[in-house]
């Protein structure tokens, strides 16, 4: 009837890896014909778990070894249905220690709300930019006359996130020549509310946000991801970047300059 089905496995440790996760590939596999992407991501635990069932993250090995179970069958469903089928989260390569897949290997990004492309989507969002800083008009002065440097900007993120957010930023700004002008930092804000195991931007509070921000530091100018925010511009916790603003003192903004880079805020239980 024209549907198309998105599946997602949560690999937990222990519990459905190794063989039983070959077997729950292989049954996938057999119903191509309906499924048109799986998803195949770490379970996401909280710190909010007392009295439930004892469950872990994967360790780097465990990583490593899904990576080397799903690649292989990417190539062979590639081969035999003309599309990669499995996908894997970018918590695995990151945690494996293992390069990300190129972007063209996600295949349009079908399960990027799953975190399945979002480092690779937002390179490409990112890539035509020729401005970054969305800085407020005529306040270039101010910032100048308060310190006499150049503007301070604080970039928030999540933990799992900033490492490569810093790497990428210093080469970019080069390009746009803002690099010059701002003198731009990464920060990486710990998830206090869901417990520091929980590292991806989009589950981030205003609380953490403003927390994470004040440690960093005098700045002329904040931004924040623009996936901590819902359809009406509110956090998780119903607080807003023009609140984040007021206790800051400062301008906030949500994201960069260009468009946003896709996926929007993941449930809870999404690492």
């Amino acid at each position: 009837g024209g549907i198309e089905i998105h599946a997602q496995i949560v690999v937990v440790p222990g519990h459905n890896d190794g063989p039983i996760l070959q077997q729950t590939l292989n049954d996938l596999e057999h119903l191509a014909a309906a499924i048109r992407s799986v998803a195949i991501v770490p379970v996401g635990l909280t710190r909010h778990r007392e009295g439930l069932h004892p469950l872990r993250l994967p360790d780097e090995a465990e990583a490593a070894a899904v990576i080397a179970e799903v690649a292989p069958r990417q190539k062979a469903c590639l081969a035999r249905h003309g599309r990669r089928l499995h996908f894997l989260a970018d918590e695995f390569y990151l945690l494996g220690g293992q390069p990300l897949p190129a972007a063209a290997e996600y295949e349009g990004y079908p399960q990027i709300e799953n975190g399945v492309g979002m480092v690779r989507r937002f390179e490409e969002d990112h890539a035509p930019a020729r401005r970054l800083i969305p800085w407020p008009r005529g306040a270039v002065e101010r910032a100048g006359a308060s310190r006499g440097g150049r503007p301070r900007v604080l970039v928030a993120t999540g933990e799992r996130f900033a490492p490569l957010l810093a790497q990428w930023l210093g080469p970019k700004l080069s390009s746009t020549g803002e690099g010059e002008r701002f003198r731009v930092e990464t920060v990486a804000v710990r998830n206090e509310f869901f417990g520091p195991t929980v590292t991806t931007a989009g589950l981030l509070t205003g609380g953490d946000l403003l927390a994470g921000l004040r440690a960093a530091g005098e700045a002329d100018l904040a931004l924040i991801p623009p996936e901590t925010l819902d359809g009406e511009g509110r956090l998780l916790d119903d607080q807003t970047p023009e609140g984040l603003s007021e206790a800051l003192g400062i301008p906030v903004s949500a994201g960069f300059h260009a468009p946003p880079a896709g996926g929007r805020r993941r449930a809870a239980g999404e690492r």
